[in-house]
């Protein structure tokens, strides 16, 4: 479903049969249910940030703006970006809800230390990524939201700036 998105990372979620349409094509057995059910879930993990804008609704994949993901910004003119750009705020706020109250790690990153910790070899994730690589991949989505957030609350920052360190500490 990541190629769903246009260059900027993002796509339209409005009507999920269209989405399950598109998807189907390459995968028959996919059904409209089980496509829903998986957009709920990244959501709800973290992987997928949803906003309303006019009516529509629109998804982000969380971290797609890493290097290498989409393309340069020199050339990024050169294609169509169908959907509006995540407002920044909520996103920073979505991304936020998966740190625990205090800073510290929360029940959906005790999973990943577990699994860094447990399996040195890496998690499949189909397209072969390792844990380590998903943590580097965290790591740099939450410094990015400190760096293009200077409004962020204190505490938002401090949750930001806390998690970023125990991640920091992960990274070998």
């Amino acid at each position: 479903m990541y190629g769903l998105a246009d260059a900027g990372g993002s796509f339209e979620l409005t009507n999920i049969r269209a989405i399950w349409l598109k998807v189907s094509a390459i995968r028959p057995n996919l059904t409209l249910r089980k496509v829903k059910s998986a957009l709920e879930d990244f959501e709800k993990h973290g992987l997928l940030f949803t906003w309303n804008e006019k009516g529509k609704k629109f998804g982000h994949w969380v971290g797609s703006r890493k290097p290498g993901r989409l393309p340069k910004p020199s050339t990024i003119n050169r294609y169509y970006l169908v959907c509006p750009q995540p407002p920044t705020e909520s996103m920073a706020k979505y991304d936020s809800r998966f740190m625990g109250d205090s800073g510290h790690v929360s029940d959906h990153d005790k999973v990943l230390v577990l699994e860094v910790e447990g399996n040195r070899n890496g998690i499949g994730f189909g397209i072969g990524a390792q844990t380590s690589r998903a943590t580097r991949d965290r790591l740099s989505s939450l410094e990015r939201i400190l760096m293009e957030n200077p409004s962020l609350s204190s505490g938002e920052k401090t949750k930001i700036e806390t998690k970023i360190k125990e991640l920091r500490g992960m990274v070998t």
